[in-house]
């Protein structure tokens, strides 16, 4: 049997939308791209000139400030912490794909981005406006893991391509039919083991979760910067680059694992490399 007739076998929660050749992935992945990229870019450079005044401002609001300004950038935005565990819990799977914002960007949710002061927000920020996309790129996908075996983010099958996943723009994004010739001599699949590339099904989803990821960041950003002129493209000076603001980690139990279980949950807001890993577990383990 055709294997595209074992896929319309499945059952409709799970089934891919659509099928995809190398040529159609890449009017929709060059979309995700112009979309990425330029909203990161002003991002990046608002947050490098006004980060400190992003934060007095931030830190200066009362709870139920913070709580109003997400609500108003994202008003669809989950109010408790792990809101996709609780839909997967209380929503039939052939219902989650109605929730699939919130399985994409689950720890956008008003009880973690208030909580610690508001500490757990800022710290996204800077990372996520510091940082080029490709550096969570990893990350990202680990993370949607959940929502797509669950049925809640359905995607489409992308055939015989690969998107490109590491470094900038000239390379972040790029779809590569794998019967074409490449820098490393190295089949595309291959690629995709040693993760230089994703899988165009995966990568369309990350790609999707980044950029709303990123909008929702310049939203935030606009809003609490209302009165500041950001039209005129940031002078940025290196010396007022500030270090990443301090996120409150408890102590660990006798054995640790309370702790790598928080640090695990904290990820999200944090640089990609930090937090639990398995070489930290491994760690511990040997310890």
């Amino acid at each position: 049997m055709d294997y595209r007739e074992i896929i319309k076998s499945m059952p409709a929660a799970i089934r891919p939308e659509r099928f995809m050749d190398a040529d159609e992935a890449r009017k929709p992945m060059n979309d995700l791209c112009n979309e990425l990229f330029p909203t990161y870019d002003r991002l990046h450079s608002v947050v490098l000139a006004h980060e400190a005044t992003i934060r007095k401002r931030w830190n200066k609001k009362t709870a139920a400030k913070r709580r109003a300004l997400l609500q108003e950038a994202y008003p669809n935005i989950p109010l408790k912490h792990a809101p996709e565990v609780q839909a997967f819990k209380n929503t039939p799977a052939e219902s989650l794909h109605s929730l699939r914002d919130t399985f994409l960007l689950y720890f956008v949710n008003v009880e973690d981005l208030t909580a610690e002061g508001g500490a757990y927000f800022l710290s996204l920020l800077h990372h996520r406006s510091h940082l080029f996309p490709s550096f969570f790129v990893q990350y990202d996908t680990d993370r949607l893991h959940f929502g797509i075996v669950s049925s809640a983010i359905k995607r489409v099958f992308v055939e015989g391509c690969s998107v490109l996943c590491y470094g900038d723009r000239s390379t972040y994004g790029k779809v590569v039919d794998w019967e074409e010739d490449n820098e490393y001599g190295l089949n595309y699949q291959y690629l995709e083991f040693r993760g230089d590339a994703l899988h165009g099904s995966d990568a369309l989803v990350v790609f999707e979760a980044q950029s709303k990821l990123i909008a929702f960041l310049s939203t935030m950003v606009e809003k609490i910067l209302w009165d500041v002129d950001l039209s005129p493209v940031p002078v940025l000076d290196p010396a007022t680059k500030l270090s990443p603001p301090d996120i409150p980690v408890p102590k660990a139990s006798d054995y640790g694992w309370a702790s790598i279980s928080r640090q695990h949950n904290l990820r999200a807001y944090l640089d990609p490399g930090e937090g639990f890993s398995l070489a930290s577990l491994s760690t511990r383990i040997i310890s």
